[in-house]
């Protein structure tokens, strides 16, 4: 295990999240990577694999805690939730939370919560079978070969003809021997979403949106289907419980 593990710090509220970083600082073995109250940008740093732990207030009003929680489970990366309601930490059970910390908390308290965060990473790493990494993959149009695609980096995919194309957030375009339906059941993410018959995107990257379009950070315009419309609603109200 790294002898310096690095902690994410997420709240909406600056003060206690100064008073996290100031304990945090004062504990051996511990760093504080970023301290933020944009929930999007937690996820991109934990999807970048650029934490180790993760502290995390539960109530705040674009994404909960809980959610981000739940969007990287499959990373392994501990979580300690922080708020001044006790009741709901209950809600944390099924994620790989590790700790409660209940506003404001004491230095002893943020040890221990770290102290139990490291234990479940050492756990982890003397599995006899690793965790494998969050890949998926993907028959290429081209060559017959595969491509071992990172969900996170996906920007949006479109029906092309028979096929799919994927474009990444890095620009790169990817054509794949697949329907876009079936590309989507083997990606089978929850923030990669079908939002018209011939488009899908990733949720995390969208900047902008009205009834008509989603405005990508990328640039590009994706149309919204009248089909979908209805159910993509439903789920981006559901993002926010």
């Amino acid at each position: 295990m790294k002898e310096i593990l690095q902690i994410g710090l997420l709240d909406d509220e600056e003060k206690p999240r100064d008073l996290l970083a100031t304990f945090v600082g004062g504990i051996a073995g511990y760093n504080t990577a970023f301290s933020t109250d944009d929930p999007y940008f937690a996820l991109k740093e934990a999807l970048g694999q650029r934490i180790d732990i993760l502290i995390t207030d539960i109530a705040m009003p674009d994404m909960t805690g809980l959610q981000l929680s739940k969007d990287i489970k499959n990373l392994d990366i501990p979580v300690v939730l922080y708020s001044v309601h006790e009741k709901l930490a209950v809600d944390g059970y099924g994620i790989n939370t590790v700790y409660f910390l209940r506003k404001p908390p004491k230095l002893e308290e943020v040890a221990n919560a770290l102290d139990n965060a490291r234990i479940f990473i050492t756990r982890l790493q003397e599995r006899t079978v690793p965790p494998l990494e969050d890949f998926v993959m993907l028959n290429l149009l081209k060559y017959s070969r595969y491509f071992m695609l990172a969900p996170s980096e996906v920007d949006y995919l479109e029906q092309n003809n028979i096929d799919t194309k994927l474009t990444l957030d890095s620009g790169e375009e990817i054509e794949l021997r697949s329907s876009l339906k079936n590309t989507l059941n083997q990606i089978n993410r929850s923030f990669i979403v079908r939002v018209h018959r011939s488009y899908a995107l990733n949720y995390y990257k969208i900047k902008a949106m009205d009834q008509a379009y989603c405005y990508m950070r990328s640039g590009k315009q994706i149309p919204i289907g009248n089909e979908y419309r209805k159910g993509f609603m439903e789920f981006l109200r559901s993002r926010r419980h």
